[in-house]
């Protein structure tokens, strides 16, 4: 219906805010925790209607989390933005967007002259938003078994994300989750 009105829909592309979505930061340091048997702390967990006790013992896994975590991390959210057709995406190939550094922009910038380049460059390339985004932890639940004469294996992996959305102009941060 656009195309008969003689309006093409890259008009409307262009009012849509732009954001810039840098590589995320691995904050994991390649350090793996799993569920094992031994000693154990109590986690509280709560589903609701009631409170339960279950116990986990974090220890360090002979698990490693693949280098490229953050490259997918980064291109899941960026796919998972695209597909809401509400933002135009700089992405982190963009060659400016290279240059940025997600940690230390992630931990407050404080008007650094490094933070203030990335903030104007984001600014020249008619951004609005900044994502930021950082895996804290990941996480194996392994558990090995014989049933009905059957070996089982099974391996459950996590990970946890912190995100931040950064106003470019104003460079407050006006939403954030952990994931």
């Amino acid at each position: 219906m656009l195309l008969v009105l003689g309006v093409s829909s890259a008009v409307f592309a262009q009012d849509k805010p732009v954001m810039a979505v840098p590589l995320f930061s691995n904050k994991t340091a390649g350090h793996v925790t799993r569920v094992a048997p031994g000693v154990y702390q109590e986690e509280r967990l709560s589903d609701g209607s009631k409170d339960t006790l279950r116990k986990i013992e974090y220890a360090p896994g002979e698990w490693t989390l693949p280098e490229v975590a953050n490259e997918v991390a980064t291109d899941a959210c960026t796919n998972a933005l695209t597909d809401t057709h509400k933002f135009r995406i700089l992405t982190r190939s963009t060659p400016a967007l290279k240059m940025i550094d997600s940690e230390r922009l992630f931990q407050g910038t404080g008007g650094s002259t490094e933070a203030t380049k990335a903030f104007q460059t984001l600014i020249e390339l008619n951004a609005k938003y900044l994502l930021l985004g950082r895996i804290n932890r990941f996480r194996v639940d392994e558990t090995r078994g014989v049933a009905y004469g059957v070996r089982r294996w099974q391996v459950v992996t996590s990970i946890s994300m912190d995100l931040q959305l950064i106003n470019v102009n104003s460079q407050e941060i006006i939403a954030g989750r952990e994931m």
